[in-house]
């Protein structure tokens, strides 16, 4: 028990838990799935939109810590939910979903080059699966557009896919 100056016990500073960020981390430990990443990132992206859309302060405060505001709290989500993500990827759990998901949140904080780069690794892990690649190439072609430089050109990728995945496999396209 530590004591401060004057031999008193000092009080630990209370931590504010809210249980449905606690469920999370419970969730994720017994069904580490890419599904529940997933769902766990959707249930993030939803309170984060809620914190930054919320008209009235009555609506949201239940998601605030004390002296936070909305956007302070949509941002501590954020960063929950990139670690969710981080996560995912040290326990080598992906999808195609999951990884879609991770490349439009990297897209939504400003980070085209991170999406990029996760997108085209994905498609070098998965070459089969069109989805991956039509979003590579959308990236891609978004950074040329804004004068950034991308690993691959958006016809590269897309010549690539068209050599990689057979045009009568409609269910890759």
């Amino acid at each position: 028990n530590e004591e401060d100056d004057d031999g008193r016990p000092t009080k630990k500073a209370r931590k504010e838990t809210d249980p449905a960020l606690a469920l999370i981390d419970e969730a994720l430990a017994a069904v580490p799935t890419p599904s529940m990443y997933l769902e766990c990132a959707r249930f993030l992206r939803m309170r984060i939109q809620h914190l930054l859309d919320g008209t009235c302060d009555d609506e949201i405060k239940y998601l605030l810590q004390a002296s936070e505001d909305s956007v302070q709290a949509a941002q501590r989500h954020a960063e929950m939910l990139d670690g969710i993500y981080s996560l995912a990827n040290k326990n080598k759990v992906s999808s195609t979903s999951l990884t879609l998901d991770n490349a439009d949140f990297l897209l939504s904080i400003g980070l085209p080059e991170k999406a990029e780069k996760l997108l085209g690794a994905a498609c070098r892990v998965d070459i089969a699966d069109a989805s991956l690649q039509l979003r590579w190439s959308q990236v891609s072609q978004r950074m040329e557009a804004a004068g950034m430089k991308p690993s691959l050109s958006s016809t590269s990728i897309l010549r690539q896919a068209l050599r990689n995945i057979p045009m009568h496999d409609r269910s890759s396209y």
